[in-house]
């Protein structure tokens, strides 16, 4: 069986969208540098705030 590194990404999400996802890709390419082949991300990785201010 092959081996691989796997990375588990936290970060604070905020309810800025664009922010969130330039630190997700920070944060995944770093992981890539350092040699993972599988990362995981939060659930609401890209979005935390409230919902009806969501999708504007």
């Amino acid at each position: 069986m092959k081996s691989y590194l796997a990375a588990a990404i936290q970060l604070t999400s905020v309810p800025d969208l664009h922010k969130n996802l330039a630190q997700a890709e920070e944060l995944i390419e770093l992981a890539v540098r350092q040699g993972a082949e599988l990362v995981g991300l939060p659930e609401n990785f890209s979005y935390m705030g409230e919902e009806k201010v969501r999708f504007v």
